[in-house]
């Protein structure tokens, strides 16, 4: 048996019904209302978890925490097997070095830093506001596609495939930083 979550149970509940009256009653064209009605909630419910534009979701420790997720970015020198920030023109919000998922210039890097100071970072420099105050230090997401520092390799940023080691044609790669703020 296939375990699925709770809030996909509507969903699916939602598919068969639209099914079986399809089925039944012979019909050609149907809505599929209820169906949309639950994908939306169930996007909704999802949203509410974690919210890919900002880089936060809410921590497994509850009410009140939230998780700041950065990528940092290097890019091969030619030639070489050394790893900088991108330095290449096309390489645009990339050069920031620390990025959200679409790879943009990461939301919450303090107004006033520069792309060289954000550069020059050892550590994410990130923070969520003047509300929040750090629950973590920050710490490298190690699973599984990324190598023992937690590194994974591709050839653009929207590339469909990271791998765990680089390869010839492998000219980026990024590592997912973690921190909670309460």
């Amino acid at each position: 048996a296939i375990e699925i979550s709770q809030q996909y149970q509507a969903v699916l509940e939602a598919v068969r019904e639209e099914l079986i009256a399809t089925f039944q009653k012979a019909q050609v064209e149907r809505s599929w209302g209820k169906l949309s009605l639950q994908l939306i909630e169930a996007k909704r419910r999802q949203r509410r978890l974690q919210d890919p534009r900002d880089g936060t979701s809410q921590a497994d420790e509850g009410c009140g925490h939230r998780r700041l997720s950065v990528f940092e970015v290097e890019r091969r020198m030619p030639g070489t097997s050394e790893w900088k920030t991108p330095f290449l023109p096309t390489d645009d919000d990339l050069s920031w070095r620390w990025v959200e998922l679409q790879g943009r210039r990461h939301p919450y890097l303090p107004l006033g830093m520069t792309r060289s100071q954000a550069a020059a970072s050892q550590l994410p420099p990130c923070r969520l506001g003047t509300l929040f105050h750090a629950a973590s230090d920050w710490e490298v997401h190690h699973s599984a596609g990324r190598d023992r520092e937690g590194w994974s390799y591709g050839i653009a940023w929207q590339s469909s495939a990271w791998e765990v080691a680089p390869g010839p044609l492998d000219t980026l790669r990024r590592r997912l930083w973690i921190r909670t703020f309460t």
